[in-house]
Formats: C-alpha cells, sequence, structure tokens
C-alpha cells in the first residue's frame, strides 16, 4: 500500500470486521460506523481522506443502496462506467411499467374480511400498468378474483390521462378492480433503471466470464438494488400515499385496515352470489390429492346411496365432513318419501347461511337452455367460477353432482360426443379431472311422448317411475340399452335375424339422445310413426310399437343360442354321431376320441380331444370347438366365419371318421384271434382284371420306401399310412366307403 497512515490501515482492518460481523449481526461498514471505531466520534470527516484512499486504490468499493463499504478484491473492469454506459442506453425508451412487472414479484392482496365470512379466500392479482395500455386493458388477469393496478404514470399528461381514465362511467361496471395514482415514481424510475442496467451487464458483458471478482460484486449490487426497487415499490404504493379508486370514485385508504375493507366490499359487491360454505377441503381452486380422494369418495355414495340416510357414510372419514357441511346442511340432501333420501334445491330456510340456491339455480338454468343441442360442461363450470358466483374449483363438481341427481333421467352425458350409456363413478372420476371433454343435453317428455314412456316405464322399468324427477327417460331406455350392448359378439352384427330386429339393433347401438331414441329412431325401427309430443296418444301404435320391439329384443336375445344349437348339429352331422342332444353328443365324441389319439398325428385332431376332455358343462364344449375350427371364439363371429365353419367341420369329420376306421383295423391285429372271413372291419378289395407292368415297378418302390422308414416308424404307424392312401382308391373302384 502506497500510503502507510495508520488510521488507513485501521479503517481497512474495521471494514474487513464489519463486513465479516454484519453477514451475522446486520450491521453495515457505514462512513459513520467506521469514524465512530476509529475516532470515536459520529463525525463523517475524520475518515474521508483515508476512505477515499482506499477507494481510489480498489481495496475498497462503496455501495449506496446500503450506505456501507465493502472490501474489493480489485478488477481490470470500471464497473461504475459499465454500469452508468448500460443505463444511458436504456435512457427513456422502456416501458417503465413492463419493467417493473419483470423485475419485482408484488404480493397479491387478500381480502381477508370477506374471505372470513364466506369460506373462500380471494385475492387481488398486483401488476403495474403504463397509461397508454389502460385503453385496451384486458379482463381479470387468469386464476385471480380481483386485480389491484398500479398505475404508473411517466409526466404529466399521462397523469391527466391516468385521472380520465379512473373517472370513466365505464369503471363503473368493474367492481373486480381496484386501481392506485402514486404520488410520484420518480423514485421508483432511478431504482428500476439501476436494476434493469446492472441485469443487463451481468448478462451481456463478455468480460465477466473470466473476472469472478466484478461477477460476484455485480451480483451483490443487483441483489440490493433489487431489495430498494421492492421496498421503494411498497412504499410508493402503501395505503395513505396516493389516491385510490373503485367504480370511478376515489376511496378514503388510510391504514391497511382501510385497504383490507375496500378489498371485501369489492369481492362482496363483484360476488353477490357466491356461497358461504366453511370447509376448508372443499372449498378451494386446487384441491390436496387427500381431498380430491375425499371428493371422489362423496360423489361415489351419491352415486350408489343417495336414497339411504347419510349416504351410508360410516365412520367419520373427510368426506363425511363434505357431505355435512355442504349437502346435509344445505337441505340438497332430505328425506322425501316413504322414509327415501333423494337430492333436491337447498331448503329455503336451512340456506341461509349457505346462500347456495343462486349457484344452484345457475346450474339448473344452464341445464334448462341445453334442450336442443349439447352444451359444454366446462362452460358450466366457467360460469360457476366467474362473477358473481366465484364458486371455487374444489367445489363446482359436488354442486354439478347434487343438481344431476336431482334431475336424474333427464340429463344425458356426452364424453367426446358419445353418448355415456352407464354413467357410473368411472365417468364423473373423468369429468371431475377433464371438464372440458364432456357435454350435456337435457331431454323432456310431454304429451303422446309422456304417455308413451310411462306405459313402456310401466313394462320394463317401474322403479323409473317413482324417481323425484319425470320422466326419468334415461332410467327407461337404458335397459334397453344395456341389453343390446350385452348381447354377444356375434348378435351384433348377425344377419341371421330379420330386417326389424337389425333396425331395432341399429336404433339402440347408435343412440345418442334418449328422447330421440326412444321417440323417434326405435319407433321407426318397429314399423310405426315416431311419436310427437303435440299429437294425442293412440292406444294401438303404442301397442304396436311395443310389440315389435318386444319381438325384435327376443330374436336378438335367441340369435346366439339359436347359433350354437346350428353348430352342434353341425358337428354331429360331419362326424356321423347317433346322439341327439349336446350332452350325449359331447359324451360319444369324448368316447370315439380316446380311440383314435393313440394312432393319430393329426394336431387339429388330438386338439379336438383336449377341448371335448377338458370343456365345462353345458354348451361350453361346442363353442370350445367351434373356435378350434374357425380360429375364432364363437361369439366373436360373423356371418362368413358362421359359413367357414360350416366347410371345416366336413372335413375335420371326414379325417376323424378315416382315422377312426385305422385304429379299428390295427386293433383287430393286436388281436389274439384274427376276425371271421367276410368281417366288416377286413376291406375286401378286388383282383385286377389283368397285370400291367407298372404295377411290379409301384410294388418294388412301396417295399423299398417301407424298409428304408422302418427304423422310424412301427408297423401300426405304416398300415396306418398305407390305409389312408388305400381308402380313396377302394371307394372309387368299389363305390363303396370301406371301414
Amino acid at each position: 500500500m502506497r500510503d502507510p497512515d495508520y488510521l488507513t490501515q485501521q479503517a481497512l482492518t474495521t471494514i474487513g470486521t464489519l463486513n465479516a460481523f454484519g453477514q451475522q449481526q446486520e450491521i453495515r461498514a457505514s462512513k459513520r460506523m467506521i469514524a465512530f471505531a476509529l475516532c470515536d466520534t459520529d463525525d463523517e470527516r475524520s475518515v474521508s481522506h483515508p476512505l477515499q484512499h482506499l477507494t481510489d486504490n480498489q481495496l475498497i468499493t462503496y455501495r449506496h443502496h446500503s450506505d456501507s463499504y465493502v472490501l474489493w478484491e480489485g478488477s481490470d473492469l470500471n464497473l461504475d462506467a459499465l454500469v452508468q454506459e448500460a443505463m444511458r442506453g436504456i435512457g427513456d425508451r422502456t416501458d417503465l411499467a413492463a419493467l417493473l412487472q419483470q423485475s419485482t414479484e408484488p404480493v397479491p392482496l387478500v381480502a381477508r374480511k370477506h374471505s372470513y365470512q364466506t369460506g373462500a379466500v380471494r385475492h387481488f392479482a398486483v401488476r403495474f400498468v403504463a397509461v397508454d395500455d389502460l385503453p385496451a386493458l384486458a379482463q381479470t388477469v387468469s386464476r385471480a378474483d380481483g386485480e389491484m393496478l398500479y398505475l404508473v404514470p411517466s409526466d404529466n399528461a399521462a397523469l391527466e390521462a391516468a385521472h380520465a381514465w379512473v373517472n370513466h362511467a365505464a369503471r363503473a361496471e368493474e367492481t373486480h378492480r381496484i386501481a392506485v395514482m402514486p404520488d410520484q415514481v420518480q423514485r421508483l424510475g432511478d431504482l428500476l433503471l439501476e436494476v434493469t442496467a446492472l441485469r443487463r451487464v451481468l448478462e451481456t458483458q463478455p468480460e465477466l466470464e473470466n473476472d469472478r471478482v466484478a461477477r460476484r460484486e455485480l451480483a451483490s449490487r443487483l441483489t440490493e438494488a433489487r431489495q430498494a426497487l421492492e421496498q421503494a415499490v411498497v412504499w410508493t404504493y402503501r395505503p395513505g400515499y396516493g389516491t385510490w379508486w373503485w367504480r370511478g370514485e376515489a376511496q378514503q385508504i388510510a391504514a391497511n385496515r382501510d385497504l383490507d375493507n375496500l378489498l371485501s366490499h369489492a369481492c362482496d359487491v363483484t360476488y353477490h352470489a357466491t356461497p358461504r360454505v366453511w370447509n376448508e377441503l372443499i372449498v378451494r381452486r386446487q384441491l390436496s390429492s387427500a381431498s380430491a380422494r375425499a371428493r371422489r369418495n362423496l360423489v361415489e355414495a351419491m352415486l350408489n346411496h343417495g336414497h339411504e340416510p347419510g349416504l351410508a357414510l360410516e365412520g367419520y372419514p373427510p368426506e363425511r365432513a363434505i357431505y355435512e357441511s355442504v349437502l346435509l346442511e344445505s337441505g340438497m340432501h332430505r328425506e322425501e318419501q316413504d322414509e327415501q333420501w333423494g337430492f333436491g334445491p337447498p331448503d329455503p330456510e336451512k340456506d341461509k347461511p349457505l346462500h347456495l340456491t343462486p349457484v344452484w339455480n345457475a346450474i339448473q338454468d344452464y341445464i334448462n337452455a341445453a334442450q336442443h343441442e349439447p352444451k359444454a360442461v366446462n362452460g358450466l363450470f366457467a360460469l360457476l367460477e366467474a362473477p358473481p358466483y366465484g364458486v371455487k374449483a374444489g367445489l363446482v363438481p359436488l354442486l354439478f353432482m347434487a343438481v344431476y341427481l336431482a334431475n336424474a333421467g333427464e340429463i344425458t352425458l356426452y364424453e367426446h360426443g358419445n353418448y355415456v350409456t352407464v354413467p357410473d363413478i368411472a365417468v364423473f372420476e373423468r369429468l371431475m379431472r377433464q371438464p372440458g371433454y364432456f357435454s350435456l343435453r337435457q331431454s323432456r317428455a310431454g304429451g303422446a311422448r309422456m304417455a308413451v314412456y310411462e306405459r313402456l316405464a310401466r313394462k320394463l322399468v317401474q322403479y323409473a317411475l317413482s324417481k323425484a324427477v319425470q320422466p326419468a327417460l334415461l332410467d327407461a331406455i337404458n335397459p334397453l340399452l344395456q341389453l343390446v350392448r350385452r348381447l354377444p359378439e356375434y348378435s351384433q352384427y348377425t344377419r341371421h335375424v330379420s330386417e326389424q330386429a337389425q333396425a331395432i339393433r341399429q336404433a339402440l347401438l347408435t343412440a345418442r339422445e334418449p328422447d330421440i331414441t326412444l321417440f323417434e329412431t326405435l319407433p321407426r325401427a318397429c314399423g310405426v310413426e315416431p311419436f310427437a309430443a303435440e299429437t294425442p296418444f293412440d292406444e294401438t301404435q303404442f301397442e304396436a310399437f311395443f310389440t315389435a320391439l318386444r319381438n325384435g329384443l327376443m330374436e336378438l336375445q335367441a340369435a346366439y343360442p339359436t347359433l350354437i344349437t346350428e353348430v352342434a348339429g353341425r358337428i354331429r352331422d360331419a362326424f356321423g354321431a347317433a346322439a341327439s342332444d349336446p350332452p350325449a353328443l359331447h359324451k360319444e365324441l369324448t368316447a370315439r376320441c380316446q380311440h383314435i389319439l393313440p394312432v393319430t398325428s393329426d394336431h387339429e385332431l388330438r386338439a379336438l380331444g383336449v377341448r371335448l376332455e377338458t370343456a365345462n358343462e353345458g354348451d361350453a364344449w361346442i363353442e370350445s370347438v367351434g373356435a378350434l375350427v374357425a380360429r375364432k371364439p364363437v361369439t366373436a363371429w360373423r356371418d362368413d366365419d358362421r359359413t367357414q365353419f360350416d366347410l371345416h367341420i366336413i372335413d375335420l369329420g371326414h379325417r376323424f371318421c378315416q382315422t377312426e376306421r385305422v385304429a379299428a383295423i390295427l386293433r383287430n391285429q393286436q388281436a389274439p384271434d384274427p376276425p371271421p372271413a367276410g368281417s366288416s372291419d377286413t376291406p375286401e378289395v378286388q383282383p385286377a382284371a389283368s397285370r400291367h407292368p407298372g404295377m411290379h415297378t409301384l410294388h418294388q418302390k412301396m417295399e423299398q420306401m417301407l424298409e428304408e422308414q422302418g427304423p422310424e416308424l412301427t408297423d401300426q404307424q405304416r398300415v396306418q399310412v398305407l390305409w389312408e392312401i388305400l381308402s380313396p382308391l377302394i371307394e372309387r373302384t368299389t363305390g363303396e366307403t370301406p371301414l
């Protein structure tokens, strides 16, 4: 060090010591602190000379935001010059509001009073807005209940424009928006310019890549500058300073309590139809995994046990707390008649503290508007989450389920545009996760259609008539839909039924709307005119419709059993069996297979034997044999598979009978006494009328081939091969089938 002055050395030591302690005790090495440590006085002039000397020699550096000195390891770069150059480059061309939004992270403001009273936490997103951007201001930022606008006027002209905007009559409708006009933003502008310049130097200056000391110093300065900027934002836009505007009127905000009252009042006005449900498990924008599981369990209980008190919930799981605070407390789940429980609109008296009726009515109105074409479920959810309802996303599906069950039979659901025939818990789990995949439609009936529904329900599903909401069209048609969809695949495609049965099947398999299917598509398939709501009921027309429908469904149900009976008949004919009924036929074929399996290598015949041996009781053996021959399960057959089976079973039966004959010959050869002459088990071959030289050659070749295969084949196997060759020759020459 050039100047060995004692005071200068002590100043350097003091700064280092204060820096070390300051990390833990928040002690700053300010000029006054250094003067007090060295000279027992707070007169800064006593240490001005040594501090300036240390600064000039780059042993220390001054940070003006913290008003302190820090030890400086030295660098070839002039950091102050780089920062000043960056600030000049930024100048006045940058949007101050945009830079503030990028450089700070304003904390959302919570309307605590309103949140406490309603049970739903509501917050206002904070954003900086340039005056020039006010005319094109969008609606409330997503995922926030309101917004706090921190206006950033750049000059006097902008200040006047901001005053004109906040006083405009259109602001009266923006109940979710509060604007703050600061007294001055010069201090913010200076700090923001410095923060932006420091960040730009750190990100763009190539010399810093190899200068660790300079990079670390700039990072420390940037951290301090950001802290100073955030503190300046708090002070600039704090209660008691600036002017606060709501709905075009200036508000007196002198303290934090006044601010919370304003935020809560804005929420009260904006969300005047919001429910007041005090259950933090469900009244949330995003549920925890435990809360989501509890909601899922509650929805399942609503579906399966809605007619029971307490939804048959046992113990006190989380779903019980949700049930009691939402469904039971409001009277949406209540005892209706004959000790049966059900869902309905909130009880007027019970609902006074909960205020769920407006939301119920909104859901019901949305469903009522979906009579002519489906409406998206996520559109309903968005409606409920928006003003004036503001229902939290966790609660919305539960309220929808209550209205859905109260209108059971009237609401048709679609998933990806496809009609949901059986809305079960799996469907509603997907609906709660992805409501955008679903839509709904209201299905109602009146006039002649109502009479048709009542008579059809009385004949098919009596319980539908006991539903609180009538007509329960979905309940009335569901048995028909399920009957057709549960038919074997063969029955869903075969053309071996009448054209009317095919038309009925097509109408039910392609059903999309229960009312259209029940009153228009099915009657046409049954050969009668559709039932119009405005026409009088015709008993004769209904009886013709119901008779044709019943006969068509019975024919579809009988299609597969008929197929099995025909397959059994084809098997009996192909194998030349004597048994008439399927059990006896099964027993006969099984016994016959036991005789041929030891002498055959035909894999299909051996597979036949295994299937006959291992098949279950009843018609299972027929299905097993049919699947073996057609290479496809009988339930999945098409009409072409049925034709191919008829051909292949004949071939299999022929091979089976031939093998039986060979097995019979082999058994006779192994018997101790030869069969008598002329026995039916011995084929009688007539000698040729004349000898031909080729016959001797053929005889020698066959003997030679039998000798060559000697080590590999037994005598029985050679006999079987010869018999398989000779059988068709004997049949052609004698005209008789050899036994």
